[in-house]
């Protein structure tokens, strides 16, 4: 799953030159509609100059960035780990075979976490907007809570035993408190720096990809025994460990 996405990436970039511009004003494909709507919606962008440089160091001295980013990078640690080896898992300790029939219950990730992302969002435009929440609280409350739900997540996988509708189940609750997370991480850097978002993203989005690369490597270094469960609730604490701290 890590290089497929990986794939769909580079097709997405290519995507992105072929249809986007610098400016809504300059789009072929935008209605007139769409972009009035936009040009009425830029909040924080009343400074319409072109930058001149790049703040790289207000940005890396910027302790909501660093906070943002290691609490995403922890995230995205156990959702890599998660994605790579939790088919690893249910066919060494659970004796799922390939059969989709019995482990295609692997696959509502794929489902549920996208639901999760884009209704979440609503959810807090919605708090936002009527007033319920200021938008800073809006963000730490649904951030902090959704990746703290990942700890008995992760903790009830290995305690469910060989119970595999069980663990299927806990695994798509995980995913869907991944979502949650993704929906409030994705729009922080529009909240720090309306001006600059696109580049706190590209640093938010590299940094990320890092534990996709170092999770496999500690996975096997934990997990030499792959049918041993013991060895898989070393793996499950030291999640839940990241996250606490």
């Amino acid at each position: 799953p890590f290089y497929l996405t990986g794939a769909i990436g580079l097709l997405w970039v290519l995507t992105w030159y072929l249809f986007t511009t610098s400016k809504p004003d300059q789009s072929v494909y935008i209605t007139d509609t769409e972009l009035q709507y936009i040009l009425d919606n830029r909040e924080g962008m009343r400074d319409q100059r072109p930058m001149t440089h790049v703040p790289w160091r207000a940005v890396f001295t910027s302790r909501p960035v660093w906070g943002l980013l290691l609490l995403n990078w922890i995230v995205s640690w156990v959702h890599y780990t998660m994605m790579n080896h939790f088919k690893y898992y249910t066919a060494n300790v659970l004796r799922i075979t390939d059969d989709l029939s019995q482990s295609g219950a692997i696959f509502a990730e794929g489902l549920v976490m996208p639901l999760s992302t884009v209704s979440w969002g609503f959810v807090s435009d919605y708090l936002i907007n009527h007033k319920y929440m200021s938008r800073t609280v809006n963000r730490k409350v649904i951030g902090f809570t959704s990746s703290m739900l990942l700890i008995p997540c992760l903790l009830s996988i290995p305690l469910a035993g060989c119970n595999g509708p069980l663990v299927f189940s806990v695994n798509v609750v995980l995913c869907y408190c991944r979502g949650i997370f993704f929906s409030t991480m994705m729009s922080n850097p529009q909240d720090l720096s309306p001006r600059h978002a696109g580049l706190l993203m590209a640093v938010l989005f590299s940094t990320a990809s890092v534990p996709g690369l170092l999770s496999r490597e500690l996975v096997h270094q934990i997990v030499d025994e792959s049918t041993d469960i013991s060895k898989w609730w070393i793996l499950f604490l030291l999640l839940a460990v990241m996250l606490v701290v």
